[in-house]
């Protein structure tokens, strides 16, 4: 192993010293010019694995027009010695209140209709309709 590193070394010694610094600009320069040529895309969609033929096409259709694919959701949840009393769910919903309270007081810019609070029987019918339309 040592003689790779210093064939290496050889190498480099004497008149090629200016190979040292050049070798490494021009990897720095092909490398950013490779960056630049990079292009970002935010839709995962692109990226989920779909099945191909009508399937595909109709799930990757239903995710890229899904309006929740832009919100954003919070869980509040609280765990002290791994139980679940009375006193302890109380307490997580007085927060849940506060938090609700204070987000619809701040008014903050660019949230438009925020769901604060969901119905049991809402979030029941959006799982059996998810289950009953799954591919």
């Amino acid at each position: 192993m040592e003689k790779i590193f210093l064939c290496i070394y050889d190498f480099f010694l004497g008149k090629r010293r200016f190979l040292v610094f050049l070798i490494p600009l021009l990897l720095v320069v092909v490398f950013s010019f490779l960056a630049r040529s990079l292009s970002l895309d935010e839709d995962i969609a692109s990226f989920l694995p779909y099945r191909n033929g009508s399937t595909g096409k109709q799930g990757r259709f239903i995710y890229q027009n899904l309006r929740k694919q832009d919100k954003v959701i919070g869980l509040i949840s609280l765990k002290e010695n791994g139980k679940d009393t009375f006193q302890n769910i109380d307490r997580l919903a007085e927060a849940a209140d506060d938090f609700a309270y204070r987000f619809e007081e701040a008014n903050i810019e660019g949230v438009q209709n925020p769901m604060i609070r969901i119905d049991a029987t809402k979030m029941l019918g959006v799982a059996s309709f998810v289950a009953e339309n799954m591919p």
